[in-house]
């Protein structure tokens, strides 16, 4: 449930920004328009007026945007380093340390699509292991089904993990 409102959450805030962005340029226009019939006599154009005014709302909408984007970061980053926080606190145990950025897959098997990328030094917990990577080569290196510290699951080669 929690996985599904952040996911919400983060839809939520990719439409909003989008959102914010077209609002500003719209009222920046009907400000530039007004504007403009306050300063050009009669038989002028105010076209020039609408444009700038287009454009100043869409610099106030971007500029909005990377404040605004760059707090729902901050706050996504906070609930990562709580979750690391929290799980330290209840003494929860991971298996595996990642040394090498590692491809999450669906199913073991480096022929199914790619999931997500797991990044050096996350923290993995294992739930399932199983066959060898290449069957009958020399690396002890298996298939491994793990759950990250985002709790994304999936199946990668133990080859680039370390055990903790």
């Amino acid at each position: 449930m929690l996985d599904f409102v952040k996911k919400a959450f983060h839809r939520y805030m990719d439409t909003m920004l989008w959102v914010n962005l077209i609002m500003c340029a719209i009222v920046g226009g009907v400000i530039g328009n007004s504007i403009g019939g306050l300063l050009v006599r009669r038989g002028d154009s105010v076209a020039g007026y609408v444009f700038l005014g287009l454009l100043i709302g869409a610099l106030v909408g971007m500029l909005q945007n990377i404040l605004f984007g760059g707090y729902i970061a901050t706050i996504i980053s906070i609930d990562k380093n709580l979750k690391k926080v929290t799980n330290n606190l209840l003494n929860q145990e991971y298996d595996y340390v990642v040394i090498k950025p590692v491809y999450l897959r669906p199913k073991p098997n480096s022929d199914t699509s790619i999931i997500t990328v797991i990044s050096e030094g996350e923290n993995l917990m294992l739930l399932e292991k199983g066959e060898k990577v290449k069957p009958g080569d020399d690396t002890e290196a298996h298939w491994v089904k793990i759950q990250s510290e985002d709790d994304e699951i999936g199946w990668c080669s133990s080859e680039n993990l370390k055990e903790v």
